[in-house]
């Protein structure tokens, strides 16, 4: 709705797109985790995690009357390792396949991310001046909301394109907010307010900025939501605030505080707003509006721009429908750290990258190649040796990986030598070592020892679990059958005093 009003058409089958990550990645220390809903229906039933890491986006499950609190290791108390919105609470700390408890709490009688845990979650209202764009400025504050609340960052500096949305979206002032709307927010995202600023009319889509889609911050899923009063509360405190459409009379203009009821006035056509929270003692929602800080009442953040309705009386068909996002969350969620591929030409390693956002993969080696330059989402990539490492010594690759807002990510990837004479130097006598296999089992072989004067095997705490001394043989074997599952360090030494320390990974998996 402009400012004067006009109509906003809302058109188009709403579609549920609910998106999930089940990483596998084979060579980092994974675990299966049962999610277990106490009996109640809906979200993830199982994740696949890996020690050390967030745990990965999931869904949550629903439950009549109450708002889900989390996934804890106890049927109550116990630790959480999901908050409601199915983020990452905690690393996974575990050794082994693992149930998680959902549990729940009763829907309170008042609820604001305006100040939830002390802070303030949401964007500064905007202008939305006289154009038909309330659904863009809508569209845009519910999913910077919730950014900042699977990203746990009340404080994230986050400004959508409103622009962009009006002017290469709908292309006109007219309304929009349908349902091909919504779908180029997931599949084509939308820049920052720098690429393309608001100037309240729909000017070419090509007077934007040119590296917008470098830019872009991108929907993972979009669902109509139910209109009843519990589903809506519950949507808003698991998930963050919701965009919704409302019926305007004339009366509203002049609102500037209190629980807007419309008393005269003729309809002067429907709008988006956002919904953040609720207040049982005075029976209504919170709202957000699009006509800037000079209108409604003072809210969260001390400016205007805020309003409240009734929730029984269901004033002005409020809501009449509504709409939730999930934001893609910036982040990758496991990768290896290395990867061991053979010495011949076309021996293959495997390694996934598991995400919701865009990302580049590349290499600094001539012997090496990828199978993808990239991708969106989880993806496995292959990496295959184009030549024979015909030298004694393995050599190594540094693989990169880059995506946006994310710092890059490195993956070693190493190519094994030819096992003959062992190398006279002091460092080539080191890289000369070859401990295998790792992920292990049962047993840790050692070749090209003959020079090392002692083996150390170490927890990741330091304490000392075996040593060992080759005493000028070339390979050693060292039991492991007690250790358990679980990361550990090799520290290899020469008589000399140089050091070198590997990490290996126990596994309980056949190799």
């Amino acid at each position: 709705m402009k400012t004067p009003p006009t109509f906003l058409k809302l058109a188009g089958t709403f579609i549920l797109l609910l998106g999930m990550l089940q990483p596998d990645d084979t060579a980092a220390q994974t675990y299966t985790v049962t999610l277990d809903k106490q009996g109640e229906s809906g979200g993830t039933d199982q994740v696949t995690v890996v020690a050390g890491k967030p745990m990965p986006v999931a869904l949550s499950p629903l439950k009549e009357g109450y708002a889900f609190n989390g996934y804890f290791d106890a049927v109550s108390d116990g630790k959480q390792y999901y908050t409601p919105a199915m983020a990452s609470a905690s690393d996974w700390d575990k050794t082994a396949d693992a149930t998680l408890y959902a549990q729940w709490i009763t829907l309170p009688a008042a609820f604001s991310w305006g100040n939830h845990l002390g802070q303030n979650w949401l964007s500064t209202p905007k202008n939305q001046g006289a154009c038909g764009s309330c659904w863009a400025f809508s569209m845009a504050a519910s999913y910077e909301a919730r950014k900042r609340i699977v990203e746990i960052k009340p404080a994230l500096a986050i400004d959508l394109s409103e622009q962009h949305m009006v002017s290469c979206w709908a292309g006109n002032c007219n309304g929009g907010g349908t349902a091909t709307h919504w779908n180029k927010f997931r599949d084509e995202g939308v820049p920052d307010e720098a690429c393309f600023p608001y100037v309240a009319s729909a000017v070419p889509c090509s007077s934007g900025c040119s590296d917008w889609t470098s830019r872009v911050f991108r929907a993972a899923a979009w669902a109509s939501n139910s209109i009843a009063v519990a589903e809506i509360k519950r949507e808003i405190m698991v998930n963050g605030p919701v965009y919704a459409i409302m019926d305007v009379y004339q009366d509203f203009y002049s609102y500037s505080m209190g629980i807007y009821s419309h008393l005269e006035g003729d309809f002067a056509g429907s709008k988006a707003v956002i919904i953040y929270g609720w207040d049982n003692a005075d029976d209504c929602w919170l709202v957000v509006n699009t006509w800037g800080t000079n209108w409604g009442e003072t809210g969260p953040g001390g400016t205007k721009g805020f309003f409240r309705v009734s929730i029984s009386a269901n004033n002005c068909n409020f809501p009449r429908s509504v709409i939730n996002v999930r934001p893609v969350r910036d982040y990758i969620l496991h990768y290896p750290g290395e990867l061991e591929i053979g010495r011949e030409s076309g021996a293959t390693g495997e390694f996934m990258l598991a995400t919701e956002t865009d990302w580049t993969v590349s290499d600094d080696a001539s012997w090496l190649s990828l199978s993808t330059s990239g991708a969106t989402g989880n993806a496995v990539v292959t990496a295959t040796a184009t030549e024979e490492n015909t030298s004694a010594l393995p050599r190594t690759a540094t693989v990169t990986v880059r995506a946006k807002r994310i710092d890059d990510i490195t993956i070693t990837i190493t190519q094994q030598g030819v096992s003959t004479d062992i190398p006279s130097t002091r460092a080539d006598l080191l890289n000369s070592v070859r401990v295998y296999p790792n992920p292990f089992t049962n047993l840790i072989n050692l070749e090209n020892v003959a020079g090392i004067e002692r083996v150390v095997i170490t927890n990741i705490n330091g304490q000392v679990l075996d040593i060992a001394e080759p005493k000028g043989s070339g390979s050693l074997s060292i039991p492991a059958t007690r250790y358990q599952p679980g990361t550990y360090l090799v520290n290899i030494s020469l008589p000399t005093g140089e050091k070198k320390v590997l990490r290996i990974i126990k596994t309980d998996e056949p190799q």
